[in-house]
C-alpha cells in the first residue's frame, strides 16, 4: 500500500514582508544597518533588526562582527502533516498548536590574506525562544514505524566556531576547507538538540571555465555524529556527501549547467525526508 502525506483541511496563509539594508562606509569601518518587517494574518507584525561592522586593519586583515533577530513560522507540514509516510522511516504528524520560533544571534570574527591563502574564522551563538523540533510520539506505530511530531522548545541555544581556509591554486582553479564546531542545548533539560551535529566539514575544489572546458565544482560535506531524541540516549553515525556541478556559456549569454547532489546515493538518517541522488539541469538565457 502506498501513503502519501496530505493536509487535515483546506488551509492558507498570508504574508506580506518588506526588507532595507545600507552600507555606510566610514573608512577604515564599514557599518552595516538593516531590518526586515513580516506580516502574518496569524501571528501578526514581527520586525527584526540587524547591524554588522568591519574593521580593515590593513589590507589583509579585517575584523567582522554582526548582531540580529530572525523570525521563522512554522511551515505547513509542521502546522497539519495528518500522518506523513517519510521515506519508508517514521509517520510524521503535524501541530497545529506550534509557535513560531524566534532567535537573536552574535557573531565575530576576522579574516586574514597572505598571498594565494584566505584564512577565516568566526565565533557564533544563537539564543532561540519557541525552536521548532521533531520528536517521537509513539515508538512502534503502523507498520512497526515511530510516530514523530513537532513540538516548540521554550529556550536553546547553539554556539560554536566557524573556520575556513580558501587557497587559489592557479588563477582557475581553488580550493576550500571548512570546518563547524556546534555546541547546542536545550536549556530546560540540559540535554543536546536533535539532529544537531558537533562536526561539519566541508571540502571543495572549484575549476573556472575555459573555452574547452565547463566550470566544474566538487563538493564533499562530512556530517558527525548527532542524537536522535531529545533524551539523547539514540546516537546517529556520521555520514558523507558528494556533489558535483558542472555549467558553460554558449554565445556569451546561454548558460547551461547540471548538478548532481549525493553522487553515491548515500542513505542517512535527519528530522527530514532525505532524497537518494538527485540531477538537476537548465538553461538560462541573459538579455
Amino acid at each position: 500500500e502506498e501513503y502519501k502525506y496530505y493536509l487535515i483541511d483546506d488551509k492558507e496563509q498570508t504574508m506580506n514582508s518588506g526588507f532595507i539594508q545600507d552600507e555606510i562606509n566610514l573608512d577604515p569601518f564599514i557599518v552595516t544597518l538593516g531590518a526586515r518587517v513580516d506580516h502574518y494574518d496569524r501571528w501578526g507584525t514581527n520586525f527584526y533588526p540587524k547591524a554588522g561592522l568591519v574593521y580593515r586593519t590593513s589590507d589583509s586583515l579585517k575584523f567582522k562582527g554582526s548582531i540580529g533577530k530572525a523570525f521563522k513560522a512554522p511551515n505547513f507540514g509542521e502546522l497539519y502533516y495528518n500522518e506523513f509516510f517519510m521515506d519508508g522511516r517514521s509517520w510524521i504528524r503535524g501541530n497545529p498548536d506550534l509557535d513560531p520560533e524566534e532567535a537573536l544571534g552574535y557573531q565575530i570574527g576576522a579574516e586574514y590574506r597572505y598571498n594565494n591563502l584566505l584564512m577565516q574564522c568566526s565565533l557564533f551563538r544563537n539564543d532561540l525562544k519557541d525552536m521548532i523540533k521533531i520528536y517521537t510520539i509513539q515508538e512502534n506505530y503502523k507498520m512497526g514505524k515511530p510516530l514523530w511530531s513537532y513540538h516548540n522548545i521554550e529556550k536553546a541555544h547553539t554556539q560554536g566556531v566557524e573556520f575556513n581556509m580558501i587557497i587559489d591554486f592557479t588563477e582557475k582553479l581553488k580550493g576550500k576547507l571548512g570546518y563547524t564546531f556546534v555546541n547546542s542545548e536545550d536549556e530546560n533539560t540540559g540535554k543536546d538538540l536533535t539532529y544537531t551535529p558537533e562536526h561539519d566539514v566541508i571540502v571543495e575544489l572549484n575549476c573556472k571555465e575555459s573555452k574547452w572546458l565547463p566550470h566544474i565544482n566538487l563538493k564533499g560535506e562530512y556530517v558527525g555524529e548527532r542524537y536522535q531524541n531529545s533524551e539523547n540516549t539514540k546516537e546517529l553515525g556520521g555520514y558523507f556527501l558528494a556533489h558535483v556541478k558542472f555549467s558553460k556559456t554558449f554565445f556569451k549569454r546561454y548558460n547551461a549547467f547540471l548538478s548532481i547532489d549525493n553522487i553515491f546515493d548515500k542513505k542517512y538518517d535527519e528530522e527530514s525526508e532525505m532524497p537518494g541522488t538527485e540531477f538537476l539541469g537548465g538553461l538560462s538565457v541573459n538579455f
